[in-house]
């Protein structure tokens, strides 16, 4: 009997397995309920995702799509690339399906591949070729009867799970090192073996044999680390009898060879850099310190002025940084920096007579802005602010703040970094570093983003990668902007082929609003052009006075694809872009943008005070005696403790106000308490000879 119900259950489980089996490779074929994918709009989806660039011809490159149709731009886009063909006839409202996401997905990647699957039902497909190449990367998959099912539809989140499967391939090449320069038949290149270089100075010492002269293209190899160097003869001075000194220049390798093809991947050793600093003097012209162990814990320094600045450069095995600082005319003090690490190139470099057939060039880096401007005493930068008015405030704050400012606006190059690219002796990484700031009020701005970003080139056509987060931590109490210029360029000995440039940062303005206050508690709100910190400062003088402020704050994220400095750009293949919609630029954009004492609360709180008045007759008692000793105070509102009475012989001026958490609330000499920010705490009421005492809690709401 065991015997039997263990046979059963094997049976039952192998049963199980095999309609696994088979569901799972029938899965391909099963038809799936899912969201409705038009063809014009998956279409859209590929160009964008991929970043390939929209197409400025206006003459239809398929028949079948009409310029009035939505789709029209999105194809003649998409033509351009080669991920449709003009021979195609299309209808972009018909559903997409197996075979059109096939034979648009490789397309779009343009490889192929050589494997031999079988394949029983795409021999009339269009996209034969282009399915029997996915199917065998694995991108796609066929069922157990080798059945692709190219006619079955696709839905929207599976094909935009295969075109992000795609895109990611696409953007992360992982190029293998390699160097192959075929030099054009007019060109003489020599192999020597120098006495002595200086890469400084461009000179090396060679023996004499008559068989250089000036243009010549020279080959050697490098002392330090084997590598192959190549210099353009620019002069040539016998020194001794069999020896002369050679000066010597990068030549153009791209128009002095029949084909070129360089490529490679790298995580990138600053250690190993050249920096220029902002004024156009090296600063450091190789290895940041001699002892590997010492550079990754302190690295490299140098500080210089710029433009009445102090800029000081840090680089580090992992990245660079360049900091600003300043003492501005009225003693504010100006922080600045732009911090840049953990950078990755990939790149491929293919030339073939004088023209680019193929390129590829993407950085992976971290980056950062920050900016702080912390003024000095306001006494003496505005004047005495005890002298404004609290009935005329805004008028006499006005004149004051007019006499002097402390205000910052400018534009600096800090430095050029220049890093060999291990295993291309022809090639190397530029890292530009600029910075523009401008703010006339107390700020602090700390920004960060994790950016990939780079170009596909494909027979003179360009594709865009363009993947970025970011975040900001923000105190600010003035309009402000800081945006840093962060410019990669990969070079071909000292041509720029293609280069990357972000403008990365923010803009921020803070909109200021003075409530002042009547002998009946009623406020009278007021806009003034007059810095929030600056009026905040002043209201502490003022009576009756109160500040707060709405902040504006934008994110400023372009990006420059291969300037005019670059051969790229100059070939034409380049374009401008802004990394974020009109949506994505805010930098709060669900978040609280209202201040007050500058802390961030949902709304304005500023409304009219409860004025409470104390009874002018006090009565003798044995402690001191409060009407109450509980208080709810709003944020922001100011209340005054209602004294009952006194023992014998002390009045209200002998009193001590003490918050227990000033944070919360505070008080002042004339028995008044404050909601500072939400949260409660304990007042002790004592008099000044400590010997009576009595405590009230103070509870400040949470802003609703």
């Amino acid at each position: 009997m065991l015997e039997m119900l263990r046979e059963c259950s094997i049976k039952r489980i192998e049963r199980g397995i095999l309609a696994g089996v088979l569901l799972f490779f029938t899965a391909s074929c099963t038809p799936k309920k899912a969201e409705a994918f038009e063809l014009g709009k998956w279409i859209r989806c590929i160009n964008e995702k991929a970043g390939i660039v929209e197409s400025s011809e206006t003459k239809p490159y398929i028949d079948s799509v009409d310029p009035e149709d939505e789709y029209f731009a999105d194809v003649q886009t998409a033509v351009e690339w080669g991920v449709l063909n003009t021979k195609m006839k299309i209808k972009t409202n018909s559903p997409l399906t197996r075979e059109w996401a096939a034979g648009t997905l490789m397309n779009l990647w343009g490889k192929s591949s050589d494997a031999n699957i079988k394949i029983s039902d795409i021999e009339d497909s269009q996209f034969k070729e282009q399915i029997e190449s996915l199917v065998s990367f694995g991108i796609m998959k066929i069922d157990s009867d080798f059945n692709f099912c190219p006619e079955e539809k696709v839905g929207r989140e599976e094909g935009l799970e295969l075109l992000d499967l795609l895109v990611s391939k696409m953007n992360n090449l992982q190029e293998k090192r390699n160097t192959i320069i075929d030099w054009k038949d007019s060109i003489d290149v020599i192999e020597v073996v120098p006495e002595s270089v200086s890469k400084a100075n461009g000179t090396m010492v060679l023996h004499n044999d008559g068989s250089i002269d000036i243009g010549s293209i020279l080959e050697w190899q490098d002392s330090e680390n084997g590598e192959t160097i190549y210099g353009k003869v620019s002069s040539v001075e016998n020194i001794e009898k069999d020896k002369c000194l050679i000066a010597f220049e990068d030549p153009d390798i791209f128009s002095y060879t029949e084909t070129t093809d360089v490529s490679g991947n790298s995580d990138i050793d600053f250690s190993k850099a050249q920096i220029t600093d902002g004024n156009g003097k090296v600063i450091q012209e190789s290895a940041l310190c001699t002892s590997p162990s010492v550079m990754s814990t302190n690295g490299y320094q140098k500080s210089f002025k710029v433009n009445g600045y102090t800029v000081t450069v840090h680089g580090y095995a992992s990245g660079v940084s360049a900091e600003v600082n300043r003492t501005l005319s009225h003693g504010s003090k100006l922080y600045a920096a732009v911090k840049v690490n953990s950078v990755h190139c990939d790149y491929h470099f293919l030339s073939k007579e004088d023209s680019i057939k193929n390129a590829y060039f993407k950085v992976k880096f971290k980056s950062e802005e920050d900016l702080g401007l912390k003024n000095g005493a306001y006494k003496n930068l505005y004047g005495d602010f005890s002298k404004v008015e609290t009935g005329n405030f805004i008028e006499t704050l006005k004149s004051i703040y007019q006499e002097k400012k402390d205000e910052t606006n400018d534009t600096l190059t800090l430095a050029k970094i220049t890093v060999p690219l291990p295993g291309n002796p022809v090639m190397n990484l530029t890292l530009n570093l600029d910075l523009h700031m401008s703010t006339s009020g107390r700020v602090q701005i700390t920004l960060s983003q994790e950016n990939e970003l780079g170009c596909e080139v494909k027979d003179g056509k360009i594709r865009l990668i363009k993947e970025q987060s970011a975040k900001a931590d923000t105190v600010l109490k003035s309009d402000s902007k800081i945006q840093a210029g962060i410019r990669f360029a990969l070079n071909m000995t000292s041509m720029n082929l293609c280069d990357i440039g972000l403008n990365a940062g923010a803009k921020a303005s803070v909109k200021t609003t003075v409530h002042m206050y009547d002998s009946e508690g009623k406020s009278k709100s007021e806009v003034t052009d007059v810095p929030a910190d600056v009026a905040d400062e002043a209201a502490s003088e003022a009576k009756d006075v109160m500040v707060c402020g709405d902040i504006d704050a934008k994110w400023l994220l372009n990006v420059k694809f291969n300037s005019s400095k670059s051969l790229m750009g100059k070939l034409g293949i380049n374009r401008t872009i802004s990394l974020l919609s009109d949506e994505q630029d805010n930098i709060f954009p669900d978040g609280k943008r209202h201040i007050e004492n500058f802390k961030f609360v949902d709304h304005c709180t500023r409304g009219n005070r409860t004025i409470s008045k104390t009874p002018e007759e006090l009565k003798v008692t044995q402690l001191i005696s409060l009407k109450d000793y509980s208080i709810a105070v709003h944020l922001g509102e100011s209340v005054a403790f209602q004294i009952r009475g006194l023992p014998d012989g002390y009045t209200k001026d002998d009193l001590i106000y003490i918050s227990g958490d000033s944070n919360v609330a505070s008080t002042d000499g004339k028995g008044n308490v404050k909601g500072i920010s939400s949260g409660s705490t304990v007042v002790t009421i004592k008099t000044k000879d400590d010997k009576h005492r009595t405590a009230c809690s103070i509870m400040v709401p949470q802003v609703s």
